[in-house]
């Protein structure tokens, strides 16, 4: 008998290794279509969210000196920094404290990714990857079992 491979399989095989390591992110190149996408969702949440970049990383500010609410007003920023955090160095930061860096923020919908280029934005990269921790290592590392 002659053993055949099936796609579906090979797929499940796939998604079992990968699901076993992380991918571990360096910095990289900012790629166009990746800050093109970004900047593309931010601007369409019809929020005027402003953008600086402090040591390669993006950073979103929210309007009216406010904090990052991810569950109301944010929940659509969430989105969009989800969709490009694998590949965009970005974060999100409130307002609620004064802060130099804010002060040379610009509107995200005048940003382009030449700006961004220049202000020295990075993109990010898979540079290796490690085991995923299950429950068992995670309690060794942490000193003991699990209590009920």
């Amino acid at each position: 008998m002659r053993f055949q491979h099936s796609p579906s399989l090979i797929a499940a095989l796939v998604q079992i290794t990968a699901a076993a390591n992380i991918t571990i992110l360096g910095p990289g190149d900012l790629h166009q279509d990746v800050a093109d996408s970004f900047l593309y969702c931010l601007n369409a949440t019809g929020i005027y969210y402003r953008l600086y970049i402090d040591a390669g990383i993006t950073i979103v500010l929210p309007p009216n000196n406010r904090g990052i609410d991810t569950d109301e007003d944010d929940e659509f920023l969430l989105q969009c920094m989800m969709m490009a955090c694998d590949t965009m160095s970005i974060a999100a930061e409130g307002m609620n404290e004064d802060n130099e860096d804010h002060m040379n923020s610009v509107y995200a919908a005048v940003v382009t990714y030449d700006w961004l280029v220049k202000q020295g934005a990075r993109g990010l990269r898979a540079i290796g990857t490690k085991p995923a921790l299950i429950l068992e290592d995670i309690a060794v590392r942490d000193g003991g079992e699990n209590e009920e």
